[in-house]
């Protein structure tokens, strides 16, 4: 197992896992804003990875990691699809999908367990015990149907956090029936747009998180981006969605 972990970006995430890997007797080389581009990889050993924790923008990261070592990028991020994988250059990226939710700093709120899949999985998965957070770690076939319950678990809370601002939770106890069909439909988007079966399990799942995470806060800073993203996504692939989501 390398020995070796670089992180772009020290955010929330970033920050977390960088101490994780510490912990775990990692040497970290941290990326940050004002670190010069093009990226000097010339101290960092071969295979090491490369985990993208920036907050938006990750394509950029991704551009900004050379050539050669795209293949060790470990991409971290709620609204990812394999087509855009594939349009950034990393159709063999590592894939880490948290389930877990950290705000300002503070202790980690515990969710499902993290999903890795890819070359570096099992280091992630290792960085995560050094926290304290379980981490499964997935064969990589499981990619499109991890892609897709993420976003549809994001932008289902974020949509409806647009539409009135409340948690998750009084969400789908006080307005069911209006919440159930956002899900339904994000649940249809995210199987179109990560080329999956809407299956029982992918709901079932999606509705887990739903359940574990009943205290967040519905809307985010990046909400209002993510419903319109939505819809241009539904416009462009044709679907006629029933709820405000296809406006």
């Amino acid at each position: 197992m390398t020995s070796d972990l670089v992180v772009v970006g020290l955010g929330q995430l970033g920050e977390l896992l960088a101490t994780g890997a510490l912990r775990a007797g990692l040497r970290v080389t941290p990326v940050l804003r004002s670190t010069p581009r093009p990226l000097d990889f010339s101290a960092v050993p071969p295979e090491t990875p490369v985990l993208l924790a920036v907050g938006e923008g990750w394509e950029k990261a991704a551009a900004d990691v050379p050539a050669a070592r795209r293949g060790d990028v470990v991409v971290l991020q709620n609204e990812i699809f394999p087509s855009s994988l594939v349009d950034a250059g990393l159709p063999h990226a590592t894939v880490l999908m948290v389930w877990f939710n950290r705000k300002a700093f503070a202790p980690p709120q515990p969710g499902p367990p993290s999903q890795a899949l890819g070359k570096h999985a099992a280091v992630m998965q290792h960085i995560h015990a050094a926290t304290g957070l379980p981490c499964e770690v997935l064969d990589a076939s499981r990619l499109p149907e991890v892609l897709a319950a993420k976003y549809a678990f994001i932008a289902t809370i974020n949509i409806l956090g647009v539409r009135q601002e409340q948690t998750v939770g009084a969400w789908f106890q006080a307005h069911a029936p209006e919440a159930n069909a956002v899900l339904e439909d994000v649940l249809t988007l995210a199987a179109r747009l990560c080329d999956t079966p809407l299956t029982p399990a992918l709901r079932q799942q999606v509705q887990h998180a739903l359940n574990v995470h009943a205290a967040l806060p519905a809307r985010g800073r990046t909400s209002l981006a993510r419903l319109q993203r939505a819809r241009a996504h539904a416009a462009r692939l044709g679907l006629r969605l029933n709820t405000f989501l296809g406006e």
